[in-house]
């Protein structure tokens, strides 16, 4: 899929995805920079849907990943805008072709993390989880 606005782009096709680019953002990251590029590249390849934004040259500014088995579960990761092209509402671009997109528009539960940008998340229906939510979820961290 491919959207276009203000002169920039979001495509969803993986050869288009710069792994450089997003190794080299992703790496100074509060949620990643413990990520080698190997882990990173595979956490990258085996998304459901890699989603790459474009400045009008093409070069890739920005992204992020979703996993997703399209029906009752996705998980919003990695998402991100390269520092010289923020300020640009490129972020909320990027979130409004996330939620676009056929086969995620639909699901169930779509979850993300985030320390930072919850106004942006909750522009477009995310909100924290309820606390009673501690009865029902569970997480497997590593040890």
């Amino acid at each position: 899929m491919h959207w276009a606005h203000n002169g920039y782009t979001v495509d969803t096709d993986p050869a288009k995805v710069d792994p450089d680019v997003v190794y080299d953002f992703l790496r100074t990251s509060y949620w990643a920079s413990h990520r080698s590029r190997e882990q990173i590249a595979a956490s990258w390849q085996n998304a459901t849907v890699q989603f790459g934004l474009y400045d009008s040259g093409g070069v890739m500014v920005g992204g992020c990943r979703v996993l997703s088995d399209s029906v009752t579960y996705a998980w919003l990761g990695d998402v991100f805008v390269v520092p010289t092209h923020r300020g640009q509402g490129l972020g909320k671009f990027l979130v409004a072709c996330v939620v676009e997109h056929g086969a995620l528009k639909h699901v169930e539960q779509f979850h993300l993390a985030t320390q930072d940008a919850h106004g942006l998340y909750e522009q477009f229906g995310w909100r924290p989880l309820p606390a009673a939510m501690p009865d029902k979820l569970m997480v497997k961290l590593p040890p």
